[in-house]
């Protein structure tokens, strides 16, 4: 019995040595035929070397006269055998392999009923150098060691004033773009950016730039696109606008606002004779003076505005025509306060304020008549009508000049116009010592129109009103004394002011003259023209004295 059980095990050993080696054959069948590939099914005498190798059930008969024996029948002679070998149907005689089980091998295939082997879902016949890989493995990316292909970016260039817009359409994989600036000599990078725009700054306009993109990424060969070009422009300024013009006392004064983006301005006028406009001023200023005119003659103007950027110029379009006629009386003719004096000493004079050559003597008592105030030296006028400079303290000034007559409302306006005088508010205030009038202005620079003229009473010659441009810097409600107040009070230098006349307090006027030089430099003003000022002109307002 012991013995049976012993010749038992051995065979059961030999049935699985013989049937681990019908899989390894099979095995070895399905790897040559994936090295075959479509020659196999070509080739009936390969075929039938493979069949005969794998024992198939086609050829079942054969094969007991072959090498390889049927152990079924050699089972019969022994112990009892695994009862399913008699009823193999195609598949390894003697052993059943279950394709799903733990003992069978997933690379050597799955038999078919009709003996053919069936490819292992992980093989991949189609790749006889990578059996384990797939085909849909291979299709999802590119093949190792293969470079990465972008499409070429669309490149476009828009020429604008001084620069060049430079847009560009994304790329798909793209990392970075850059933009070159294309010459004969070659490219030269202008940058390297993520953005999908870029405006480069031209050194100057009226050339031709020509420029192109291109796609970058690691492992990819840049991709450039087609060349662009683009020719910048200088941009033309607006066309001037208050564009206005009166006479000048043989001279036309012509003015107008600043243009945006003009780098000057262009005066033309029209020349009768030749019947044509002429160019007479290139001017950055927004102001012109037309000097030595005809009086009675009528002359037309106009102005254009022109831009200069990178070496080109840009010409705006030019101003309606403006006509000006140069009336035979001076029409902006004013005088400044002017001071009776006598000379203290012999003086010497001079031809100029700085001159250093003495133009003669003047003697002692001589009258003269100055406009001069402060240090240095005084412009002096003699009884001829000669004018010299003498030294300050060579003078004794003994009078003020002044007079009651007014000046029209055209040559108060024309006047403050002519000068060109600005305000940083609304309001211009001029303060005529001559005439003892105050003028309050409306508007701005070249465009004052008067709307107030007052009488005033300014400082005597020996508490003289200061001359110059000032401005308003601060306001007060009065001042207040023992017996009398003055109220408002506007201040414009230190602390000469405007303000009223001198009040009582049990009512009256302590001294309520006006209409001539009486004060110790402020200026005096009836109570409806301080307190227009007071309440109207703000702090900053231009005031112009003399």
């Amino acid at each position: 019995m012991r013995k049976s059980r012993t010749i038992f095990c051995i065979m059961l050993c030999l049935m699985l040595i013989i049937n681990l080696a019908g899989f390894d054959a099979l095995a070895e069948d399905s790897n040559l035929s994936n090295e075959a590939g479509s020659a196999a099914k070509s080739s009936p005498a390969e075929s039938k070397k493979t069949d005969q190798t794998g024992s198939s059930a086609d050829d079942a008969p054969d094969s007991t006269s072959g090498a390889n024996t049927d152990t079924s029948s050699d089972n019969n002679s022994g112990a009892n055998t695994d009862s399913s070998s008699g009823s193999d149907s195609g598949n390894t005689p003697g052993l059943n392999p279950d394709p799903g089980s733990s003992g069978s091998d997933p690379e050597a295939g799955i038999p078919n009923t009709d003996g053919s082997l069936t490819d292992s879902p992980t093989s991949d016949s189609n790749d006889p150098d990578n059996p384990g890989s797939t085909d849909s493995e291979n299709s999802a990316g590119e093949l190792p060691g293969q470079m990465l292909t972008l499409e070429a970016p669309k490149l476009t260039a828009k020429a604008e004033d001084g620069t060049v817009s430079l847009t560009w359409t994304a790329v798909t994989g793209a990392q970075s773009y850059k933009i070159y600036q294309v010459s004969d000599s070659g490219l030269t990078l202008l940058t390297d950016t993520e953005n999908t725009s870029y405006t480069h700054t031209v050194p100057k306009n009226n050339t031709t730039y020509r420029y192109i993109a291109g796609a970058a990424a690691e492992g990819a060969e840049e991709a450039l696109s087609v060349e662009v070009t683009a020719v910048p422009r200088t941009k033309k300024p607006e066309k001037v606008t208050n564009f206005a013009g009166m006479d000048g006392e043989k001279k036309a004064v012509l003015s107008w606002s600043k243009t945006t983006g003009a780098t000057g301005y262009y005066v033309y006028r029209y020349n009768s004779s030749k019947k044509r406009w002429e160019m007479i001023k290139q001017t950055t200023k927004t102001s012109y003076t037309d000097k030595s005119l005809k009086a009675g003659s009528t002359y037309k103007y106009r102005v254009a505005a022109f831009r200069t950027n990178k070496e080109e110029t840009a010409v705006g379009s030019q101003t309606s025509t403006l006509s000006v006629s140069i009336k035979k009386t001076p029409g902006t003719k004013v005088y400044p306060m002017k001071y009776k004096a006598t000379i203290l000493s012999k003086a010497p004079c001079f031809s100029s304020k700085n001159g250093k050559k003495r133009a003669g003597y003047l003697a002692k008592g001589t009258k003269v008549t100055t406009i001069n105030s402060g240090n240095g030296r005084y412009k002096i006028q003699l009884s001829n009508g000669k004018i010299y400079w003498v030294a300050k303290g060579r003078l004794k000034i003994t009078a003020s000049v002044w007079t009651s007559k007014d000046y029209s409302t055209s040559t108060k306006t024309n006047f403050v116009n002519a000068k060109g005088y600005k305000s940083p508010t609304k309001y211009l205030i001029w303060i005529s010592q001559y005439t003892q009038r105050v003028m309050i202005f409306k508007g701005s620079k070249g465009n004052w129109k008067m709307i107030r003229s007052c009488r005033c009473a300014t400082g005597t010659y020996l508490h003289k009103t200061p001359k110059g441009v000032f401005k308003i810097t601060y306001k007060e409600k009065g001042w207040f004394y023992k017996t009398t107040y003055e109220k408002p009070i506007v201040h414009f230098k230190g602390a000469n002011s405007f303000h009223s006349r001198i009040k009582n307090y049990k009512g009256g006027y302590a001294d309520a003259t006006i209409g001539k030089p009486r004060s110790k430099g402020c200026v005096r003003l009836y109570d409806e023209d301080i307190n227009f000022i007071y309440k109207q002109c703000p702090k900053g307002t231009t005031v112009v004295s003399f």
